[in-house]
Order: structure tokens, then sequence, then C-alpha cells
């Protein structure tokens, strides 16, 4: 949220006179930053606070539960306030009041946490590239691209390719760089420069082309990774694949089946892994998966795995079973072994308006809440669903008086 500047006009016919002709004004002004503050535990500023006396100390208060530290006003009267919020903190607000210590004036503000990276202002993001393509003739994805602006026009420079056509990006900012190349052009190196040509962002790739080899003599080799599967909702390997053909368009047909499975190409160094996913619903399932190459010899491999699930592996420790109900929000609890950096969604009866969170590296996500005077006596039963893994566990929290 942005705070424009508020400035309270002195009461009377005229201003009153100052030593240099100019009228005092008695409130201060707040500027805070347009997009929030990044919530990645780092000192950011926040908002700019001016209309201060020069050298003159600037004291933060709120009505919440954070202690801000005291600022002095520059030469001019203003002052920068940093602030530091970390990531599950990025969908909240704090309001502050600043005031001038000897002038007594103030301005009340709020500061909104973000879960936007600013650097993103700036560069192209590398959802996925690859180190070599094959080079015969056939004109291939080597690297996918986001958070260019919907349809913007991107452009291509290298050092290694005189032209390059410019792509446009899709309506959700991404783009796909394609690339063809020959076989002659075997072990050559491009590294290309991507810019969008309204933002400005840029990103860097670089391969290096690869002439089609042929596989080791021998058949396809499957190392299973993960036998049983866990199926947790999970994507992870279950097996890899070698002695392919490089670069080989490969097909899986798995059985039983719910949906088809994409087709994707083996590396070029013959290997491939292949990933799988099933949750709760698949435990006991056995499947059968079979790879075929797209080539003239049409080779192919297959095998097996089961599934099975674990108990579930989450837990909560409660510090407090009860919050005053005061408008303050208190911690009260700490969810526990989700998986790292998973969403965990919250559902209650008493309650629609519970915000999601994330776990933190560790897979823990502290827990805070609050309620008015109106909730006191009220019962919220709670339950935390973790959005990748599908485990949950549930809680209760009692609103109490003060």
């Amino acid at each position: 949220m942005v705070i424009a500047a508020v400035v309270v006009s002195a009461l009377g016919c005229s201003p009153p006179a100052s030593s240099d002709g100019a009228a005092r004004e008695d409130s201060l002004s707040a500027r805070t930053v347009d997009e929030g503050v990044f919530c990645d535990g780092v000192d950011r500023p926040a908002a700019i606070v001016s209309g201060a006396e020069p050298g003159e100390t600037i004291e933060f208060t709120s009505p919440m539960p954070v202690e801000v530290a005291d600022g002095i006003a520059d030469e001019v009267g203003a002052f920068e306030l940093l602030w530091r919020c970390d990531e599950p903190e990025s969908q909240l607000t704090w309001e502050l009041t600043a005031t001038g210590s000897e002038s007594g004036r103030s301005i009340r503000f709020t500061i909104t946490g973000s879960d936007r990276d600013p650097a993103l202002d700036s560069i192209l993001i590398i959802d996925e590239t690859i180190d070599a393509v094959l080079c015969d003739g056939t004109t291939r994805t080597v690297a996918r691209l986001s958070n260019a602006e919907p349809n913007e026009r991107v452009r291509f420079t290298s050092p290694d390719s005189a032209s390059i056509p410019s792509a446009l990006a899709e309506p959700d900012g991404t783009i796909e760089v394609r690339w063809t190349c020959s076989a002659d052009q075997d072990g050559q190196e491009w590294r290309l420069t991507a810019t969008g040509g309204s933002s400005g962002r840029t990103a860097d790739v670089s391969f290096v082309g690869q002439a089609p080899r042929p596989a080791e003599p021998g058949p396809i080799v499957v190392e299973i990774v993960e036998d049983p599967f866990v199926c947790d909702r999970g994507s992870r390997p279950v097996a890899r694949l070698s002695n392919l053909t490089p670069n080989a368009v490969l097909e899986f047909l798995a059985s039983p089946q719910d949906e088809p499975l994409p087709t994707t190409e083996a590396g070029a160094d013959g290997s491939k892994t292949v990933f799988w996913q099933c949750n709760r619903r698949d435990e006991g399932t056995t499947w059968d998966l079979t790879v075929t190459e797209q080539t003239p010899a049409g080779r192919s491999v297959r095998f097996s795995f089961g599934s099975t699930t674990l108990g579930n592996p989450v837990s909560i420790e409660i510090s407090a079973d009860s919050v005053i109900c005061d408008g303050a929000t208190r911690p009260f609890a700490v969810l526990r072994n989700y998986v790292p950096r998973e969403a965990i969604d919250f559902e209650s009866p008493q309650s629609e308006a519970i915000r999601q969170g994330r776990a933190d590296e560790e897979g823990d996500l502290p827990l805070r809440w609050s309620c008015a005077a109106d909730q006191i006596g009220t019962v919220w039963e709670v339950t935390a669903t973790g959005a990748t893994s599908g485990a949950s566990v549930t809680f209760t929290i009692t609103g109490v008086a003060p």
C-alpha cells in the first residue's frame, strides 16, 4: 500500500512567520515504496519521512508488537526508514506513526510486505536450459525464459552469430529460445543475450552444438532409484536411463495409466532421468513403464515399480493454546516437518480469512494469531495442509479476554 504525503495547514488566515519567510507545516509526510518491502530477511528501504527539522530525532511507534529504532533527519529534514521482514511475513502490513521529538510533527503510515524480489525488475528468469543442442538440422528448444512483459518483443545478440531473429513473449511473459544447427557445427559454442524490448530485462544463455552420435552397443540400461515409490504428491526421480541414443525423442507408455505421459528427449550424453508423481489414492499400485526411442531402430525398455505412502510426518508445537483478543498479533505455535518451502493452506469452520503460509528451508512455519474483543470465548478448529505433501495437522486455539 502506498500512503500519500499528508500535509495539514495551520489554522488562521495567514501562516506564522519564520526566519526564512517560509510557512512551517505542522505535520510530517511519508512516502512508502510503491511495490511494498520485499520480505527476504534483509534491511530494505521502506519509506522516506520528511518535514522534520534538520538533525531532529524522529521517533516511531506502532499499535502492533514491533519495535522501530529512532531516526535522525538529514539536513533537509528527511529520513529514510529501512525495514526487515521474513518470507512468511510477505502478506502482512505494519502501521507506524513517526513523530519529531522537538517539533511534535507526526504522520501515520503503513508499510506493506511483498513477496516480489525487486531484482525481477531487471532480469529475465531462466526456467530451463540445456548444455548441448543436437545439430541435425532440426529446430530445437535450448532455453525457456520467463518474467518478460506480456507480448513483449525480445531481441537476441551474440558474439558468435551475426543475426538472430527476435521473439515475441507469450501473454504470460514466457519465451522459448529455439535454435537450429548442422552436423558440421559439432562442438561450436553459442552465447546469447536476451533483452526485453520494453522492459530492458536481460538473461544470458549459452550452449554447445553436438552432432548426432550413435548409442553404444547393447540394450538401454535402467537404474531404479526409488521402489517402492512414496506417493506424497512430490515429483522425484524414479529411474535413470543410460545408453540411449543421444538426443533421441522418447515416448512413454504406463500401465495402469490415468493420462498420457509427455514425450521428451534423451540427453546429449545418452542418459535421461525419469520423474514420477503420485498421491495417497495410488497407494499399493504397481506401474509398468515402457520407454521407446523414436528412431529407425525403435529400441525400447520396460521396467516396473510399486508405490507406498508414509505416515503423516507433520507435527505442531503449541506454546499457547489461547490468545488474548485485543487486536494484537501474537505467536502461539510452530508447524514442523512439512516439505521445505511448500505452501500450507489453512481451513477453519470458524474463520474464512486465514492466509496461506509457506514453510521455511527446514519445513517449519511459525504461527501467529490475532482476534478482536468481540471474539473472546471463540474456539477455532484449524487444519493446516501442505500443498505439496498433502500432510495435515489439526489444532484448536481459544480467544480469551486481556
